[in-house]
C-alpha cells in the first residue's frame, strides 16, 4: 500500500487498551478498599431498616471485615415478619390466592385429588407440600400465566410499604422488598427458568406525573439475581382508570387490549417473568401474559409484592 499502514483497520482502538487495563485495576483497588472502609461508613452512616428506620447493628457487624454484599437486605427482623404476613389457607402456587389445601398425609393425591390407596404411603423423609383443591380464583380467572409468587397479603404493613413504593423517593424501599421477595422465592423463580424479566408498564402520562414505576425497580433487582435481562418489552397502549373500586368483570374490561409489544422488542421462545407490585384479581398480569404469549413467549410466570383479595 502506498503511503498506507501495515496495521489492521482496527488499530485506531489499540490506544484504548491501556486505559481499559487501568480502569480494571482501579476497580479492583476500589473493591479492595471498600472492604475496609465499610465499617467506617457504617459508623458514620449506620445502615437502617428501609421500612421502620431502626439501626441495623447486626448488618453492620456482618459487613465488618467481609467483602461488600452487592444485595444487602436493609430490613430488621420485626419488619420482615410484618411484611410477610399471610392469614388463611396456603396460597395457590398458580395464582397466589388463598385456596383450600390438604396435606398428603390426609390421603389425597395430586394426580386425581381422591383418597390414596391404603397400601401406598408417601416417603416420610420428604417434606410434605400442600395439595390445592379446585382453587376458586383459578376457576374464575382463566389465567394464562403458569405460576405466581408474592410476599404476603395486601394489608397492614405490606400495604403501607407498597403504597410508599409508588413514589420516587421510596425507590430504595421497592428494591429492598424485591430483595426480600427473591430470598423467599428464589427456588421457585429459578425453577421456572426465566430468560427475560418484564415489568408491568405505566402509561406515559401517569409515569410523567408520578415519576417512578415500582415494578421496574422490582424487576431490575430480580433480573440481577436471575442473571437475565430486564427489558421494557410492553407498553401501555392506552390510559386505564383506577381499578380499586371495580368488580371482577369491570377490571377485565378496563385492561383489555391495554398492552402492546414495544416496537423492536421480541420474546419469541422465551420464558418470561412478569413483575407487578400488587395483584388483586390478576386481570392486569393476565392481560400482559396474553400479549407476551401471542408474541411467541414460551411461558409466563408472575412475581408481585402483595396479593389482595379480589372482588367476587
Amino acid at each position: 500500500m502506498q503511503g498506507g499502514s501495515t496495521q489492521p483497520s482496527g488499530h485506531r482502538w489499540l490506544h484504548l487498551v491501556p486505559l481499559c487495563y487501568a480502569a480494571a485495576q482501579a476497580l479492583h483497588t476500589v473493591r479492595h478498599w471498600a472492604t475496609w472502609l465499610l465499617p467506617v461508613v457504617d459508623l458514620l452512616l449506620p445502615p437502617r431498616c428501609a421500612f421502620c428506620g431502626v439501626d441495623l447493628d447486626e448488618l453492620a457487624q456482618q459487613r465488618t471485615g467481609h467483602a461488600p454484599d452487592p444485595f444487602p437486605l436493609f430490613l430488621c427482623q420485626p419488619c420482615i415478619a410484618a411484611l410477610t404476613v399471610w392469614n388463611g389457607p396456603p396460597p395457590c402456587p398458580r395464582c397466589g390466592a388463598a385456596a383450600p389445601a390438604v396435606m398428603p398425609s390426609d390421603g389425597v393425591t395430586a394426580a386425581n385429588d381422591v383418597p390414596a390407596d391404603n397400601g401406598t404411603s408417601a416417603d416420610a423423609t420428604q417434606p410434605q407440600q400442600p395439595i390445592h383443591l379446585n382453587c376458586p380464583e383459578c376457576g374464575r380467572g382463566k389465567f394464562r400465566f403458569e405460576q405466581l409468587c408474592h410476599l404476603g397479603a395486601y394489608q397492614a404493613d405490606l400495604r403501607q410499604a407498597v403504597l410508599r413504593c409508588k413514589h420516587p423517593q421510596h425507590g430504595y424501599l421497592a428494591a429492598t422488598l424485591a430483595e426480600l421477595l427473591w430470598r423467599r422465592h428464589r427456588e421457585h423463580l429459578a425453577a421456572f427458568g426465566p430468560e427475560l424479566v418484564v415489568p408491568i408498564p405505566m402509561h406515559w402520562r401517569q409515569r410523567a406525573w408520578r415519576g417512578a414505576n415500582a415494578p421496574e425497580t422490582i424487576a431490575t433487582r430480580l433480573a440481577a439475581h436471575l442473571k437475565v435481562p430486564m427489558y421494557l418489552t410492553l407498553r401501555r397502549a392506552r390510559a386505564t382508570g383506577p381499578q380499586h373500586h371495580l368488580g371482577r368483570a369491570a377490571r377485565q374490561t378496563n385492561v383489555r387490549r391495554a398492552f402492546r409489544l414495544r416496537r423492536g422488542y421480541q420474546c419469541r421462545g422465551a420464558r418470561v417473568l412478569v413483575v407487578d407490585d400488587v395483584v388483586t384479581t390478576g386481570a392486569t398480569v393476565n392481560e400482559a401474559a396474553k400479549v407476551l404469549l401471542a408474541a411467541g413467549a414460551a411461558a409466563v410466570a408472575v412475581a408481585a409484592l402483595a396479593r389482595a383479595d379480589g372482588p367476587r
